[in-house]
C-alpha cells in the first residue's frame, strides 16, 4: 500500500527580475521520507525550498566533496537523529577547527553549553564572556564591539563566528568590517538594523523588573538599559552585499520580533542560507540546543 504524499509540484516555476531559477519541477515525495538535491550553489535548491515554505519541514544542508547538498526532512520527530547519521561518516576526516560563539544581550558564556555538547568532535567551541571582554570600560555597544574586534584581532584568521541576538549584531557587525578575516558566520536571530520602537517598549519593561533579576547575568539594570540605548543608530541594510564568506541565518519559527529581519539578512547576503527551527522561540540555543547543533554539525561539516 503506498504512502500518501506530503509534497507534490507540477510544473513548479519560479523567476527573479526575469530569469528562471525553477523550471517546470514536477516532485512526489511521501510522507516519512527524505528527499534531497544536488546542485551547485545558484542552481535554485533554496528558491524550490522557499516555495514550499506553506508546508511543515526543516532544511539541513551542507557542502559535501565540493557538491551543494540539500536535504528536506519532512518528518520532524525523525529529522535529526536521521541527519546525524546520515553525516557521521563524512565528518571522520575533517580537521579540527575553532567555532567562536557569542552571547545575546539577557546570556552568559555558559548559555551555550547545551549546544556545544552536541557538537562534533572536530569543532572546538570558544564561548565568549561579552562583558569581561569590557573589562573595566562602561558597557555600550560601541565599546562592546570595540573589545570584539580587538579579541578577533588578536586570534589568528581565519575565523568562524556563531552569535545569537546581540552576539549576532556584533557578528554581522565585525564581517562586513574585517571580511577578510572571517571565513565563516552563523547569525541567529539576527537584526539588520536597529528596531527602534521595540528596543523602547524592552526599556519600559526592564525598568519595572526587579534588580535581582539581572545580577545573575553580571550587569546591572542600568547596564541593558544603556546597552540597547546606544544600539538606537545601528543600520547595516546596505552592507549586507559586502559580507561574502559562507553565512547561514537562524531564527525560531515563534520568534515574531526577528523572523522578519532574518529572512532579510538571508536574501540579501550572497548565497546565505535561512534555516527556521519550527516551535523555537528567541533564545534557540537555550530553547533548542540539539536542534542547532545538528544545524551546525552540517554546516560545518565540510569546512
Amino acid at each position: 500500500m503506498s504512502k500518501s504524499l506530503a509534497v507534490s509540484t507540477k510544473e513548479l516555476t519560479k523567476a527573479f527580475n526575469g530569469k528562471e531559477v525553477v523550471h517546470d519541477c514536477n516532485t512526489s515525495v511521501e510522507q516519512g521520507s527524505i528527499y534531497g538535491f544536488l546542485g551547485k550553489n545558484g542552481a535554485g535548491k533554496t528558491a524550490f525550498v522557499k516555495m514550499l515554505l506553506v508546508f511543515s519541514y526543516t532544511v539541513i544542508s551542507m557542502l559535501l566533496c565540493g557538491v551543494a547538498v540539500l536535504t528536506i526532512f519532512f518528518t520532524t520527530e525523525i529529522m535529526f537523529p536521521l541527519c546525524a547519521e546520515a553525516y557521521e561518516g563524512s565528518r571522520e576526516n575533517v580537521d579540527s577547527m575553532e567555532l567562536i560563539f557569542i552571547h545575546g544581550l539577557g546570556q552568559v558564556s555558559s548559555s551555550w553549553n547545551e549546544t556545544t555538547s552536541h557538537l562534533s568532535d572536530h569543532i572546538r567551541a570558544n564561548c565568549l564572556d561579552l562583558y569581561a571582554l569590557c573589562e573595566d570600560k562602561e558597557i555600550t555597544y560601541g565599546n562592546l564591539y570595540r573589545a570584539f574586534e580587538k579579541y578577533c584581532g588578536d586570534t589568528a584568521a581565519p575565523l568562524n563566528i556563531c552569535g545569537i541576538s546581540l552576539g549576532a549584531v556584533l557578528a554581522l557587525n565585525y564581517a562586513i568590517d574585517h571580511k577578510e578575516k572571517v571565513k565563516s558566520l552563523v547569525l541567529i536571530a539576527p537584526q539588520y538594523k536597529t528596531p527602534r520602537l521595540l528596543l523602547r517598549l524592552q526599556n519600559v519593561i526592564i525598568r519595572i523588573i526587579p534588580e535581582r533579576f539581572f545580577r545573575k547575568q553580571g550587569l546591572l539594570k542600568r547596564d541593558i538599559i544603556r546597552i540597547t540605548n546606544s544600539m538606537m543608530g545601528l543600520d547595516f541594510k546596505n552592507r549586507l552585499r559586502d559580507i561574502s564568506c559562507a553565512t547561514v541565518v537562524i531564527c525560531g519559527s515563534r520568534d515574531k520580533a526577528n523572523i522578519k529581519a532574518a529572512n532579510y539578512v538571508a536574501c540579501n547576503i550572497p548565497n546565505a542560507e535561512l534555516y527556521l527551527i519550527e516551535n523555537v522561540g528567541h533564545e534557540v540555543n537555550t530553547d533548542a540546543p540539539h536542534r542547532l547543533a545538528t544545524i551546525l554539525n552540517a554546516f560545518f561539516g565540510g569546512k
